[in-house]
Protein backbone atom coordinates (compact mmCIF):
# COMPACT_ATOMS: atom_id res chain seq x y z
CA UNK A 1 0.00 0.00 0.00
CA UNK A 2 1.56 3.67 -1.09
CA UNK A 3 -1.49 5.52 0.04
CA UNK A 4 -4.78 5.28 1.97
CA UNK A 5 -6.50 8.64 2.95
CA UNK A 6 -9.57 10.75 2.13
CA UNK A 7 -11.80 7.17 0.86
CA UNK A 8 -8.74 6.18 -1.44
CA UNK A 9 -6.24 3.44 -0.95
CA UNK A 10 -3.51 3.34 -3.44
CA UNK A 11 -1.63 -0.47 -3.87
CA UNK A 12 1.39 -1.23 -5.94
CA UNK A 13 2.49 -4.25 -7.80
CA UNK A 14 5.36 -5.75 -9.64
CA UNK A 15 4.89 -8.55 -11.57
CA UNK A 16 7.40 -11.59 -12.38
CA UNK A 17 7.89 -10.06 -15.83
CA UNK A 18 8.67 -7.12 -13.84
CA UNK A 19 5.90 -4.49 -14.88
CA UNK A 20 4.72 -1.97 -12.14
CA UNK A 21 0.87 -1.45 -11.94
CA UNK A 22 -1.33 0.55 -9.41
CA UNK A 23 -4.55 -0.39 -8.34
CA UNK A 24 -7.20 2.22 -6.56
CA UNK A 25 -9.07 1.24 -4.21
CA UNK A 26 -12.28 2.30 -2.60
CA UNK A 27 -12.82 2.80 1.05
CA UNK A 28 -16.56 3.87 1.11
CA UNK A 29 -18.80 4.07 -1.40
CA UNK A 30 -19.88 6.85 -3.98
CA UNK A 31 -16.53 8.26 -5.16
CA UNK A 32 -15.94 9.24 -8.30
CA UNK A 33 -12.28 8.35 -10.17
CA UNK A 34 -10.59 8.88 -13.22
CA UNK A 35 -7.31 7.62 -13.65
CA UNK A 36 -5.49 8.38 -17.46
CA UNK A 37 -2.40 7.11 -19.36
CA UNK A 38 -1.20 10.36 -20.53
CA UNK A 39 1.33 8.74 -23.38
CA UNK A 40 -1.57 6.49 -24.79
CA UNK A 41 -4.42 8.43 -23.88
CA UNK A 42 -5.61 4.85 -22.42
CA UNK A 43 -8.93 5.92 -19.15
CA UNK A 44 -10.09 3.68 -16.34
CA UNK A 45 -13.33 5.88 -15.45
CA UNK A 46 -15.89 4.82 -12.13
CA UNK A 47 -18.55 7.20 -11.67
CA UNK A 48 -19.93 5.11 -8.63
CA UNK A 49 -16.68 3.85 -7.46
CA UNK A 50 -18.18 1.76 -4.18
CA UNK A 51 -16.75 0.36 -1.45
CA UNK A 52 -13.88 -2.09 -1.64
CA UNK A 53 -14.07 -1.80 -4.94
CA UNK A 54 -10.82 -1.74 -7.38
CA UNK A 55 -9.83 -0.30 -10.86
CA UNK A 56 -6.42 0.30 -12.12
CA UNK A 57 -4.63 3.03 -12.10
CA UNK A 58 -2.20 2.49 -14.83
CA UNK A 59 -4.11 1.57 -17.75
CA UNK A 60 -3.11 1.29 -21.36
CA UNK A 61 0.57 0.34 -22.30
CA UNK A 62 3.31 0.45 -19.81
CA UNK A 63 5.59 2.27 -18.32
CA UNK A 64 3.89 5.47 -18.88
CA UNK A 65 3.07 8.71 -17.03
CA UNK A 66 -0.52 8.92 -15.65
CA UNK A 67 -2.81 11.63 -14.34
CA UNK A 68 -5.09 10.30 -11.53
CA UNK A 69 -8.17 12.40 -9.75
CA UNK A 70 -10.77 11.04 -6.74
CA UNK A 71 -13.64 12.45 -5.38
CA UNK A 72 -15.09 11.02 -2.40
CA UNK A 73 -18.74 10.96 -1.93
CA UNK A 74 -17.84 13.95 0.56
CA UNK A 75 -16.21 16.02 -1.21
CA UNK A 76 -13.23 15.03 -0.34
CA UNK A 77 -10.59 15.36 -3.45
CA UNK A 78 -7.34 13.78 -4.02
CA UNK A 79 -4.98 14.39 -7.46
CA UNK A 80 -1.68 12.84 -8.34
CA UNK A 81 0.72 12.74 -11.44
CA UNK A 82 3.22 10.06 -11.36
CA UNK A 83 5.04 7.44 -13.57
CA UNK A 84 5.94 4.08 -13.52
CA UNK A 85 9.30 2.32 -14.90
CA UNK A 86 10.46 -1.41 -15.13
CA UNK A 87 13.69 -1.88 -13.95
CA UNK A 88 14.31 1.26 -13.33
CA UNK A 89 16.62 3.49 -12.00
CA UNK A 90 20.04 2.95 -14.11
CA UNK A 91 21.11 2.99 -17.76
CA UNK A 92 22.55 0.02 -19.36
CA UNK A 93 25.57 -1.89 -17.64
CA UNK A 94 24.78 -0.02 -14.65
CA UNK A 95 23.05 -1.38 -11.17
CA UNK A 96 19.38 -0.50 -11.13
CA UNK A 97 17.50 0.85 -8.10
CA UNK A 98 14.84 -1.54 -8.21
CA UNK A 99 12.75 -4.17 -10.71
CA UNK A 100 9.44 -1.43 -10.34
CA UNK A 101 9.10 1.75 -9.84
CA UNK A 102 6.07 4.35 -9.02
CA UNK A 103 6.81 7.80 -8.54
CA UNK A 104 5.42 11.07 -8.32
CA UNK A 105 3.06 13.81 -6.51
CA UNK A 106 -0.05 13.04 -4.15
CA UNK A 107 -2.56 16.02 -3.72
CA UNK A 108 -4.46 15.78 -0.98
CA UNK A 109 -6.26 20.08 -1.03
Amino acid sequence: MLFNARGLQIEAACSAGKVTTLTGRSKADHGVIRATNVVSGSQNANDDFANNTTTTLTPGVLPATFVLTFLSASSQIVTANYSTANNGGGGAGTNTIADCLAFGAISIP
